[in-house]
Parts: structure tokens; C-alpha cells; sequence
């Protein structure tokens, strides 16, 4: 059976308007902020549609609701780090616009920060899990432990 050449993909709903994957590697690289890894994923939902027009850094600022220091110091950390690449396309010598390349090979020399012991929630201070406590010495218990939730 011959396939017909005007045969056709529809993509529906919202991955009709676009859409990419991101590596795992950058959403868990500690090196770089989550402001950089989200405007990674604005790119990455682009990369779907091949070689295609790109919109604007304005146009992403205002999708991202991000200002313009904002915005570079972020993009910045990507193009450091090795995720994306800018090459200036030029047109009889004077520069026409930007390509954007998602690597997929890093060329960072430091390997990404990956390893690192999930604590939970960072912020909090356990200073009440104090395994001195009178409590303890009381029962005449030694060497014992809490764990941090029990009471």
C-alpha cells in the first residue's frame, strides 16, 4: 500500500501549541537557579517544531513575567554551565539574529552539583529534637536517639 504524501499529525489540546522535553540533568543541576531552568523549559517547549522561528527575548520576558536583568542573569547561568548555546546569524556582514542551540552534550568543565542529601524543608529548624533533653536523662536512658517526629 502506498502512503499517501499529504498525510497529516494533528496535535490537539495544549500540546498543540507547542511543546519539548527538559533533561533531567538540568532540573537537577544545583548550580543553576530555578528562574534559569524555567526559562530552559520555554526553549525546550520550542524544540518540537524543528528549525522554526523563535520568538523575541521580549516576547519571553513578558511570557516569563521577567525583567531584563532578570532575565540575563539567569540565561546567563545556562549558557555558562554549557545548556545553551548563542550563535549570531549575520546577513551581508551585519547581524540578522540569534540561534539557539540546546545542547546535548555539556561543555562545562565542572560536572554538574547532583549529589546532595534531601533534608526536607531546608528552612526549618529542628532545635526542639534536642536528644539531651531532660526527658531522656530522666528515664535514665543512654546513649538513646529521637527521631525527629517523635514526641
Amino acid at each position: 500500500m502506498k502512503q499517501n504524501d499529504s498525510d497529516i499529525l494533528k496535535v490537539v489540546g495544549i500540546n498543540s501549541k507547542g511543546y519539548g522535553n527538559i533533561p533531567k540533568l538540568v532540573m537537577q543541576d544545583r548550580r543553576i537557579t530555578p528562574e534559569a531552568k524555567c526559562i530552559y523549559g520555554y526553549f525546550a517547549s520550542y524544540a518540537g517544531m524543528g528549525n522554526s522561528a523563535f520568538p523575541s527575548v521580549s516576547k519571553i520576558m513578558y511570557d516569563l513575567c521577567m525583567g531584563n536583568n532578570r532575565y540575563y542573569k539567569h540565561f546567563k547561568l545556562l549558557t555558562d554551565h554549557g545548556y545553551i548555546t548563542v550563535e549570531q546569524a549575520k546577513e551581508e556582514g551585519k547581524f540578522s539574529h540569534n540561534v539557539y542551540i540546546l545542547n546535548t552534550e555539556i561543555t562545562d568543565k565542572k560536572a554538574p552539583c547532583l549529589h546532595f542529601e534531601y533534608t526536607g524543608n531546608g528552612d526549618t529548624q529542628n532545635e526542639d529534637t534536642n536528644i539531651n533533653s531532660s526527658k531522656i536523662n530522666n528515664l535514665g536512658v543512654v546513649g538513646a536517639s529521637v527521631s525527629p517526629g517523635a514526641k
